[in-house]
């Protein structure tokens, strides 16, 4: 049980970290969170906002983040940004 609860915390944490991504990459506050929305349809991240995204996430999160990576499936949700983080990379997760 106490897994579950670390590993929830940490993805919270993460999720946090990805929508100040996010709202730096939009130039704008937030005035909701919703991990499953899609970062265009739903927030208007546009291409540019996007490649913004990617730089922001890498300084954040100090990875790096190939092209064929940041245009995949992944990027179309915060939801979708932390199980790509979780899944394939390493990063500090404070």
């Amino acid at each position: 049980m106490e897994k579950r609860i670390t590993k929830k915390l940490k993805m919270n944490s993460i999720h946090t970290r990805i929508f100040t991504c996010v709202e730096k990459a939009l130039k704008t506050n937030l005035e909701t969170y919703d991990v499953e929305k899609h970062l265009h349809f739903d927030y208007g991240l546009d291409s540019l906002g996007y490649q913004k995204l990617v730089l922001f996430l890498e300084d954040e999160f100090g990875i790096e983040i190939t092209e064929d990576i940041g245009k995949s499936g992944y990027f179309a949700s915060v939801e979708g940004i932390a199980t790509l983080l979780s899944e394939y990379f390493s990063f500090n997760e404070t």
